[in-house]
């Protein structure tokens, strides 16, 4: 996992061409008013999603996890916490490989407080229950680009 600010990122965009490709849309998004929806960047290897929506309890929520793509979440607007665990198994019980995304329950995470601007990048290793309530629920504009690690 790494948590930084949007402006820092140029740091890691060279850990691989695909992360790259996805920090340049990050950076793209300012100032433009782009619709919510899905945005293709690199086809299938790279693409984003633009949401809102608003924080809840994290006891609403179920943590999830992913095997071939990382996420990076990008706070446009608003605050939230993302909790985070890194259990020694996963249970893939509840896998769908074709969305790419299971969910766990019972998992003991971190809560990690993220503010407009940050932009947290999450490995299919990292856990995570995104959307819970930082102080008090608020309305979060999000993007999160999916960058394809695995062939």
């Amino acid at each position: 996992m790494i948590i930084d600010n949007l402006k820092n990122f140029s740091l890691y965009e060279k850990m691989d061409p695909l992360f790259k490709a996805a920090f340049d849309f990050l950076r793209s998004l300012e100032g433009r008013d782009l619709s919510e929806g899905k945005y293709s960047i690199l086809n299938d290897e790279v693409y984003a999603n633009l949401f809102s929506y608003d924080t809840m309890e994290p006891e609403k929520l179920k943590y999830e996890y992913h095997r071939k793509y990382a996420d990076i979440h990008y706070i446009r607007k608003g605050e939230e916490c993302i909790y985070w665990s890194r259990p020694g198994i996963q249970q893939p019980d509840d896998y769908n490989a074709e969305t790419d995304v299971g969910f766990l329950t019972d998992i003991c995470g971190t809560a990690i407080p993220v503010r407009e601007g940050d932009v947290v990048v999450l490995f299919p290793e990292d856990v995570h229950k995104p959307k819970c309530i930082q102080l008090d629920s608020c309305r979060v504009e999000k993007a999160v680009i999916k960058v394809r690690l695995e062939e």
